[in-house]
């Protein structure tokens, strides 16, 4: 029986609510990222709550989403290969696991392999754990333990802290979660892990990264055809009144907008308010035209990423593309 170790998931509301105040409902001291962009900011830990993340499942699934299959084809091709970074016994942190299934060929290899290690699926959601576990056939491989964690990045680096002892660390940022920020914002999450979360020459960061440059193949990879990302966007809003416990959003009040920019490749979601809207229990109010980011997809290449991990004080050790698309795979320490 696979458990799910509650290591802060049970604050999770507690942990949105300050984020909302602090990157979307500041009124005198602005949200603003280290690269000096002054923003009102949806958190992602909102958007992918519990039924976020169902959409989320389905968004990977859209034709036009090349990334999360790009992604499996690299590990498909690759997973012999990146078994041989892994030592045995380790621990395979992986932050923000979503659908597991792509990490499937990497664990079976490391059956095969016979190497026993401690696969620990982390999200914020339990539900989004539960489900993942219970779409793989984890429980076949005799060398993979698994314990999902249920909480956030920190609460995770603080358990692997107190728990892994000596035994060899692996974090896993796949989906572009790690470097798809703002650079600077972004070198300071890249320190942060190195910091606080690799203790020994064996711990290591297996990263990957959309690096794709063609922007009418990014543009269409989030195309909204079937509804499917306005859903998510929206569903993320209405989670925020749950939070907040007042119906500050009403879906009337905003148009979504979508926006493509160069240097840095960005496709970002944006909603604008149709009219002045008043949030009288934050101090906040909003006016006609002023915009809340809620989605941002950042196309860093493997240079870009490299001068990250430069300004991060992180080594990259090796590197792997994949087949069909402008994916990869960064190994670090």
């Amino acid at each position: 029986m696979n458990q799910i170790l509650d290591i802060g998931g049970g604050q999770i509301q507690s942990y949105n609510k300050a984020l909302l105040e602090k990157k979307l409902f500041w009124s005198r001291e602005p949200f603003t990222t280290l690269d000096g962009h002054v923003q009102r900011v949806l958190p992602t830990s909102v958007i992918y709550g519990d039924k976020g993340l169902e959409l989320w499942a389905s968004i990977t699934h859209l034709p036009s989403y090349y990334q999360t299959r790009g992604e499996a084809a690299l590990l498909v091709e690759n997973s012999r290969e990146l078994a041989r970074w892994i030592q045995k016994d380790s621990v395979l942190i992986d932050l923000g696991c979503g659908d597991i299934r792509k990490l499937t060929p990497l664990l079976e290899e490391l059956d095969r392999s016979q190497k026993p290690v401690l696969y620990c699926p982390l999200d914020l959601s339990r539900k989004s754990i539960e489900r993942a576990i219970e779409q793989t056939k984890l429980s076949l491989l005799p060398c993979i333990s698994v314990a999902g964690l249920w909480g956030t990045f920190e609460d995770g680096v603080d358990w692997a802290n107190r728990n892994c002892g000596d035994r060899p660390r692996m974090f896993l940022s796949l989906g572009s979660m790690l470097g798809n920020d703002h650079f600077e914002d972004a070198v300071a999450r890249l320190e942060w892990l190195r910091s606080t979360g690799l203790r020994n020459e064996y711990d290591t960061i297996l990263l990957a990264m959309d690096g794709t440059k063609d922007l009418e193949k990014v543009y269409k990879s989030y195309d909204d055809a079937e509804g499917l990302f306005t859903q998510l966007i929206r569903q993320g809003f209405e989670d925020s009144n749950d939070v907040l416990g007042e119906n500050w959003y009403r879906q009337e009040d905003w148009t979504l907008l979508r926006r493509l920019t160069r240097d840095p490749t960005m496709h970002r979601f944006i909603l604008q308010a149709k009219h002045t809207i008043q949030c009288p229990m934050r101090d906040v109010t909003l006016r006609q035209g002023d915009e809340i980011d809620c989605y941002e997809g950042f196309k860093y290449g493997p240079e870009e990423m490299a001068k990250q991990f430069k300004a991060a004080g992180i080594r990259e050790y090796a590197r792997w593309k994949g087949p069909h698309d402008d994916i990869c795979k960064l190994l670090t320490a």
